[in-house]
């Protein structure tokens, strides 16, 4: 942690990460999303495959979804943008993410599954786009956990790169400095 601070403190490089890691964080955020989604959306597709033989219609070549991968991630990712989900990329408990991921993700699901219907997009199936549902939620829900465990787990190694001026004589500083390096997980 100590060459760490020293090559922070040294490093044009490094000082630039520290000062803009928020932005880079969020840059980060948005690309794993984008990521997840498109896992969502395979995942989606190989369970209406599995499902088939329950439907009538067979279910169309994967190339010929492009087009709606696309379109899901976009919505997505705006849905996600509308909520401030790139804002804000820490949660006070699971339950706050599970909603604020929940209402995104319905949000998404709901514009998804109307354009298929007013567009009238008869190669699309309705069947996956409610599938895709649920593996969206999971999908980013696990994505912003482990991205809150990483950080949070950088803040507790001292990542924060918090700088601490202390000011006082010699016994009072030395008082402060044990509580300083006790919140240092806390940045």
């Amino acid at each position: 942690a100590g060459l760490l601070r020293f090559a922070e403190k040294w490093s044009a490089f490094l000082y630039a990460v520290s000062q803009r890691r928020r932005r880079i964080f969020s840059l980060l955020t948005f690309a794993t999303d984008v990521v997840a989604a498109g896992a969502a959306f395979l995942a989606a597709y190989a369970t209406r495959l599995w499902l088939a033989p329950i439907f009538a219609s067979p279910p169309y070549p994967l190339p010929s979804y492009r087009g709606l991968l696309f379109f899901t991630i976009v919505v997505t990712v705006a849905a996600l943008a509308a909520n401030g989900l790139y804002r804000r990329t820490t949660f006070l408990d699971a339950i706050e993410r599970a909603f604020s991921i929940g209402q995104a993700v319905v949000q998404a699901g709901l514009f998804l599954m109307a354009a298929t219907f007013l567009f009238q997009m008869p190669r699309y199936s309705r069947a996956l786009v409610l599938v895709l549902g649920p593996l969206l939620f999971a999908a980013l829900y696990l994505n912003r956990m482990f991205l809150g465990r990483v950080g949070a787990g950088a803040r507790r190694q001292g990542f924060a790169f918090a700088r601490v001026l202390v000011v006082g004589s010699g016994v009072e500083a030395e008082r402060v400095r044990p509580a300083l390096e006790r919140a240092r997980g806390e940045g």
